[in-house]
């Protein structure tokens, strides 16, 4: 009986899992709300700035001086010009922000569209080793693909094997001493690489902008943590009776 249900979850398991490699298994969302009236305040600010307002008032100042000592030579002096300097800098940075109020246009600022990146794990695993980071690259290859494909191999042996086989009880050994690292406590290992890999979720606010990232778990991941638990399941069953 106990073989009958093994022979029925395997082919469910292997299913399961064949197409939670090639499934999404997180989503990726990130939204950017701009704020108009912060980019107009801080436009202004760049524009009105201090540094702007003198480089304005110096402009101004030049061209006062230069029309003194032509018109009026005799009293181009330098005494005269410091003052025409102070005068024209307190106008400027007096009447500046208020002219720059008034000629600054009304900013019609389009919210652009959220960015969607949805993850496989065989994507991941491909990113991973690109980015040069091969060791975790291979941990997943090791515990998503190896290690599951070797156990499902081995339970599928345990069903077409006789019972008094000698490779029956090689098999057996196998999956006591390697079959442990397969899929169980591994699911949680590559959901964890997964959602550390693509998990930049962060809210940021600023007078400019609100970002946000969100990951969410796709059916990808769902699938995976199925086939795992059928996969052991079909595993107590074939090894139950066996010492």
């Amino acid at each position: 009986m106990k073989t009958k249900i093994a022979a029925a979850l395997l082919p469910l398991s292997v299913a399961l899992y064949t197409a939670s490699l090639t499934m999404n298994v997180a989503r990726v969302t990130g939204n950017v709300s701009l704020d108009a009236a912060g980019i107009e305040q801080e436009l202004k600010s760049q524009i009105g700035g201090e540094r702007t307002l003198d480089a304005v008032s110096d402009e101004i100042t030049a061209v006062i001086s230069g029309v003194v000592r032509q018109e009026f030579p005799m009293f181009a002096n330098q005494f005269m010009f410091s003052r025409i300097a102070n005068s024209v800098a307190a106008q400027v940075k007096q009447r500046g922000p208020k002219i720059i109020d008034n000629l600054m246009p009304e900013l019609n600022v389009p919210q652009p569209d959220a960015e969607i990146r949805d993850m496989k794990l065989l994507q991941t695993i491909k990113d991973l080793w690109n980015d040069s980071d091969k060791f975790l690259a291979t941990c997943l290859v090791m515990f998503t693909i190896f290690f599951p494909i070797s156990k499902y191999i081995a339970l599928t042996s345990l069903l077409i094997v006789p019972t008094h086989s000698p490779m029956r009880n090689s098999v057996l050994r196998w999956l006591k001493n390697w079959g442990q690292w397969s899929m169980g406590d591994v699911f949680v290992v590559a959901f964890l690489v997964v959602y550390m890999r693509i998990n930049t979720s962060v809210v940021s606010t600023s007078k400019l902008a609100d970002i946000s990232v969100r990951v969410g778990v796709e059916p990808g991941m769902y699938l995976f943590a199925a086939s795992v638990i059928l996969a052991m399941i079909c595993s107590m069953l074939l090894t139950s009776d066996q010492h």
